[in-house]
């Protein structure tokens, strides 16, 4: 987990009795479950075929997308994890990783507000470079 989490163990009949009784549980798991699947097959598309800062790019977005309710004009997003970490999530070097902030702020496409905060400057921007695989 990128974040903190709260995690609750429960045996497996318990939770099948669980979402029987609910529909609309079962439903929302599922849709969860196909966005993460989803999710997991882009961030290996990602990596495999791009660069370094199609890579980054695409981890900024998603980072966005994440922590930002969609009908806010927020354009903040916090690294939730060091420089060392997002490197080896990338398939990067931490070097890369801190090179690669440095050229997406020299191209005006994200602004660093700190260690860990980033303000994004040109998300149609982020999203063309996301996508040149």
């Amino acid at each position: 987990a990128l974040t903190p989490i709260v995690a609750y163990k429960m045996p497996y009949e318990a939770f099948e009795r669980l979402v029987r009784r609910d529909p609309k549980l079962d439903v929302a798991l599922l849709c969860k479950l196909c966005d993460e699947v989803r999710r997991s097959e882009r961030h290996v598309i990602t990596n495999s075929q791009n660069d370094a800062r199609g890579r980054m790019a695409s981890f900024i977005l998603w980072l966005w997308q994440s922590e930002i309710p969609a009908l806010t004009n927020e354009v903040r997003v916090t690294l939730p994890m060091l420089r060392q970490d997002i490197a080896d999530y990338l398939g990067l070097s931490a070097e890369s990783v801190s090179r690669v902030l440095l050229q997406l702020e020299t191209a005006r496409l994200i602004q660093r507000k700190g260690p860990r905060a980033l303000e994004l400057l040109d998300i149609p921007g982020l999203r063309h470079m996301a996508s040149q695989f």
